[in-house]
């Protein structure tokens, strides 16, 4: 058994994170929260009446000062990433961290550079990965049937930003300093991992943001053109929109696959098929369902000490996403090439995110 210690307390921590830890037999057989930290005692108090037992500290510094757990679990909103994720592994200990891991590549190098220095494992939240909806897409994609994909259309639509903790900060989404960019940040990190996990990287990169809601500080609308050749996917992202919404549609030589939320659509030449789910992809935002697998798989890399760097590299992956698309939409959406950013560290990776 792992023992953890949960830095940061708010709403995904307690409606995503928790629920997974709590409800899922494989997770409890291997993993447990023994510690908690949060600025807002409120916080504290709900974990502690979810989790009787649980030791409580004001801020992470006191946690670390008085515990020596196996791994923490990162909940924070981003700008604290960096500064959490090397306090854990200073304190000796593997980490799970909210998504994205940065977004600004060149702090994503620095966390890479010192985790694979001090072998530890390090999971980003890519939770989305298990989404049923995708899987059915990704082994629809994988099997060949519509054909090499010529293009794909994702949208994502929400009525505004979901709300932060009420006892911290509300609005901390669209605060730039705190969530490090807008809806790029908070929904297209989920996307490019997981386009990249069926087509790999992109050949080149243009973006363009907007701001359509009053007093938004950071980006609510943005449109992403990702080009791998001749293939080309098309993102767009909105907390500008009267209804809450998500699909997804790839379209090959010989068909298409379309999902509309909760259902998905595989025309071909020879017929027409369809896939039902209980719930629409947009239905929630904790999807605490989907944490149990990567909790478990975490914790298998941690007690076989396996500290290959493939889902680190994978974070590494998506800032360099949100810093790339940011440095086109700072040049009015001019396509930008892809380079690696483990081997070739551009440019782009010290640009301020943001528009």
């Amino acid at each position: 058994m792992l023992n953890g210690a949960l830095i940061g307390a708010g709403n995904i921590a307690r409606n995503g994170h928790l629920p997974a830890y709590l409800d899922s037999e494989a997770v409890r057989s291997l993993l447990k929260i023994t510690s908690v930290a949060d600025l807002c005692p409120e916080n504290l108090a709900l974990v502690a009446r979810a989790l009787p037992g649980v030791r409580t500290y004001a801020s992470p510094e006191a946690l670390f000062d008085a515990e020596a757990p196996d791994f923490v679990d990162i909940c924070a909103p981003p700008f604290a990433h960096r500064d959490l994720i090397e306090r854990a592994i200073d304190a000796g200990c593997h980490v799970i961290c909210e998504k994205p891991l940065t977004t600004d590549l060149s702090d994503a190098l620095a966390i890479r550079s010192l985790v694979s220095r001090r072998g530890r494992v390090l999971f980003p939240c890519h939770q989305y990965h298990y989404a049923p909806q995708w899987q059915a897409m990704r082994h629809a994609l994988d099997s060949g049937e519509i054909g090499p994909v010529e293009l794909g259309l994702l949208t994502v639509q929400r009525t505004g930003a979901n709300p932060g903790n009420s006892a911290w900060n509300p609005t901390w989404r669209t605060d730039g300093r705190l969530a490090g960019g807008g809806i790029l940040v908070d929904h297209g990190t989920h996307l490019f991992y997981q386009l990249q996990s069926v087509f790999g990287r992109p050949r080149e990169i243009a973006c363009r943001t907007e701001r359509r809601l009053p007093g938004c500080g950071v980006d609510d609308t943005t449109t992403v053109y990702l080009r791998y050749g001749a293939r080309t996917v098309r993102i767009y992202l909105t907390w500008a929109s009267r209804s809450r919404f998500s699909s997804h549609r790839y379209v090959g030589s010989r068909g298409e696959i379309v999902c509309m939320d909760d259902r998905i659509t595989v025309r071909t030449n020879t017929g027409e098929r369809e896939i039902p789910f209980a719930e629409g992809l947009s239905q929630g935002s904790a999807h605490s369902e989907w944490f149990a697998p990567l909790l478990v798989e975490f914790a298998d890399r941690v007690i076989a000490r396996d500290f290959r760097t493939d889902r680190l590299d994978e974070a590494v992956d998506v800032a360099a996403y949100i810093s790339l698309a940011y440095a086109s939409a700072s040049q009015g959406g001019r396509p930008m090439a892809w380079h690696d950013p483990v081997v070739e560290v551009p440019e782009y990776a010290y640009a301020a995110a943001g528009d």
